[in-house]
């Protein structure tokens, strides 16, 4: 009996410790307030927040047990704060945690929204104790007010001479499309203005003052396969300064032609010249320098070292980057024959009329509309140096900004039309910084978070310069290997924005950094897809 005693003492001894020491850890609770996410109207009811806590170096986001549930936004407009269970950590000497605040509505097919900035942190300063913790913070820090709502009409014009000129007709339709339209693929038809080649759509739009709206155009076809690219514009989306008031506003002043390819019947060759000159690729190497060291002659196991060019404006589809042996057979067939199933790039030689460093090559005639395309470098050394992030080959320095040539109708059977570009130039237009004349005077060098962020595939960022600079953007993964280079130019002081397209990266963490003048200064950004 006394035995039996003794053991049940044991046992509830036992208990007792073991109660205790899962008592005995740090833990925390998360609150948000989301009165400015509430006044945007970016988030909706039914919406979830979450903390993400962020496990330190060499951690990442979203692992399994990292989400730590906070509420469901309410239908009702005043409830901004939201206060969430309290954690156990699992131990008590944390020390420290960063974490995120996010939102989704996975029921409703809404994408994972994460809070824009720097991680943000917890310190757990009592190693020995358990320690409870409560952090509760707005939403991106920011407990403005901010900007009213309005609503207004927004009128969109577009130049539709080429795409008319290159057989744009019956069965083919064009529209606007955004986050003010769900970004549909299949948005209202635009209108044409009497027998003009100008095209027009007006929308009421309810946005935040002076906010910027990411859209696009966007085509569909009763025919199947009509456009290239899906029909969606190729490059980043194009920024609407939504401004103040609630009179009409006109998106674009002067109508702009859409950048989309339709595919028909090329029955003309193109000759391409690309300038290479005072250049360099996407890893910083000068390609005048590789040029005159000889690391552009000469052949690898039978593939050539020299400039290509590929892309599913002309091959219809596009290669796999990290496939070498793609650069074998790349001359282009000869007139009147068509380009192989399995080709993937045509190979550049040295431009006979043109300086050097000049390089050109001639594309017969196709069923595929010339564009989107891509040039690729092949040079003595190339795998001692970094790989780009989207593959070996794709080494031209721009990401999403593809070129795009669309040619008229009139040209002549059997002719060669002729089209010039620059390494590493793309579509040049569509990264020409915005600028924001309605901001205040720049008074002191300033980058912005981009927004949105978490985003897919295009993002747009804000800077400031207060005396003229060269300004360069430039954006690196996370190992510090440099994807693209989004802007480099001389502007004048002032606020702009410039839009970045990513729909040639991999989801992941990403940096991008400015240099203007003595200036530096460097953020990241996600990409989700």
């Amino acid at each position: 009996m006394l035995k039996r005693y003794h053991l049940t003492i044991l046992l509830g001894l036992l208990l007792f410790a073991t109660d205790a020491f899962a008592q005995a850890q740090d833990s925390i609770r998360f609150g948000v307030n989301i009165r400015r996410l509430r006044q945007t109207g970016e988030i909706q009811a039914n919406d979830t927040l979450y903390a993400l806590i962020f496990t330190g170096a060499g951690g990442r986001y979203s692992q399994p047990g990292d989400s730590t549930r906070i509420g469901v936004v309410s239908a009702n407009a005043n409830d901004t704060v939201y206060i969430g269970p309290r954690r156990a950590l699992g131990a008590a000497n944390i020390g420290r945690i960063t974490y995120k605040f996010t939102y989704r509505n996975l029921a409703a097919g809404r994408a994972l929204t994460f809070e824009p900035g720097d991680d943000r942190e917890v310190n757990f300063r009592n190693p020995n104790a358990a320690e409870n913790i409560d952090t509760i913070r707005y939403w991106n820090n920011d407990a403005s007010q901010g900007f009213p709502r309005r609503t207004r009409r927004v009128i969109f014009q577009a130049d539709m001479s080429d795409l008319l000129g290159a057989g744009f007709g019956a069965g083919d339709t064009i529209g606007v499309t955004g986050p003010f339209r769900g970004w549909t693929g299949s948005p209202p038809s635009l209108r044409r203005i009497g027998l003009t080649t100008t095209f027009t759509d007006t929308i009421s739009i309810t946005a935040e003052e002076n906010s910027t709206i990411p859209w696009k155009f966007k085509a569909y076809s009763s025919t199947a396969n009509r456009f290239t690219n899906g029909g969606w514009e190729i490059g980043p989306d194009r920024p609407l300064n939504f401004g103040t008031g609630t009179a009409d506003l006109v998106a674009t002043p002067t109508p702009i032609k859409p950048i989309i390819a339709i595919r028909v019947s090329r029955n003309f060759n193109v000759r391409v010249i690309l300038d290479t000159r005072n250049r360099r690729t996407l890893g910083g190497r000068s390609i005048d320098s590789l040029r005159t060291a000889g690391a552009l002659t000469g052949t690898l196991n039978g593939l050539r070292y020299g400039l290509y060019i590929a892309g599913e404006g002309i091959f219809g589809a596009w290669p796999n980057w990290d496939d070498t042996t793609l650069l074998r057979n790349t001359d282009p067939p000869p007139a009147g024959q068509s380009i192989p199933s399995t080709q993937r790039f045509i190979f550049l030689r040295p431009s006979p009329t043109e300086p050097a460093g000049v390089f050109e090559a001639t594309i017969p005639a196709t069923s595929i509309a010339f564009g989107p395309f891509k040039f690729a470098i092949f040079y003595n050394g190339i795998f001692a140096d970094p790989r780009p992030s989207n593959g070996r080959l794709d080494n031209e320095g721009i990401v999403g900004a593809d070129y795009l040539t669309t040619f008229p109708s009139t040209i002549a059977a059997g002719s060669t039309a002729t089209v010039r570009a620059v390494f590493g130039g793309g579509n040049s237009l569509l990264n020409t910084p915005e600028r924001d004349l309605t901001a205040p005077v720049a008074r002191e060098f300033r980058l912005e978070q981009n927004y949105p962020n978490p985003f897919n595939p295009s993002t747009t960022i804000r800077f400031s310069i207060p005396t003229t600079e060269n300004v360069q953007l430039d954006v690196f993964d996370v190992l510090g290997r440099k994807v693209a280079t989004i802007l480099n130019q001389r502007l004048t002081a002032g606020t702009y924005t410039v839009q970045f397209n990513a729909s040639q990266l991999s989801s992941g963490m990403y940096f991008y950094r400015i240099n203007a003048g003595n200036f530096r200064q460097t953020m990241k950004m996600m990409l989700v897809k």
